[in-house]
């Protein structure tokens, strides 16, 4: 008896071990030459600040918010390779918006949804303030909770479209991204 809670302690351990290795991992994630996180990212307030940035200048943006949690937006994430091998040499950049959730571990699980389905582009978890204000910036975006939701903005930095077609609504989005470029 006493061997066998030993070998269950042991187990815990090792398990507990792993757990918090893959926590420090996925929290100490900063990017690759795919996955960009946006810099400074839990300081950005609003979505012009977003748009208006250098990187960003004199490139189409389809904008995706979504959240770490939320099963349709991770369905439309199968889609996603058809359309970036489509714009690899154009001037349209992917942006991923994720949703806070305000839980302890919102930094933790984003880093490990964002390695999880490969999202290439540019990556950023929005604090609380820019939660908010996407929604009063983007009238047309009534539900606060509204999301997959989808943007594209025009090389000016001006929204074309608050609404814009799903990844999986290839032949509209392909539309709409083309008058653009």
């Amino acid at each position: 008896m006493r061997k066998t809670f030993k070998t269950l302690g042991i187990i815990i351990i090792i398990v507990i071990i792993g757990y918090v290795f893959k926590l420090v991992n996925d929290y100490s994630f900063s990017g690759n030459k795919d996955i960009k996180i946006i810099e400074n990212y839990d300081k950005i307030l609003t979505l012009s600040e977003l748009i208006q940035r250098d990187k960003f200048k004199n490139k189409v943006l389809y904008i995706d918010l979504w959240g770490v949690h939320c099963k349709p937006c991770i369905k439309e994430f199968k889609h996603l390779p058809e359309l970036k091998e489509r714009y690899k040499n154009s001037d349209v950049e992917f942006i991923y918006l994720a949703s806070p959730y305000k839980r302890i571990n919102d930094t933790q699980e984003w880093k490990t949804a964002i390695k999880k389905y490969d999202l290439h582009g540019y990556n950023l978890l929005m604090n609380i303030d820019f939660y908010y204000d996407i929604w009063e910036e983007v009238p047309e975006m009534k539900n606060k909770y509204n999301i997959p939701h989808f943007l594209l903005v025009d090389k000016n930095g001006k929204i074309v479209n608050s609404n814009a077609p799903k990844p999986s609504n290839k032949s509209e989005l392909y539309k709409e991204i083309n008058k653009l470029l």
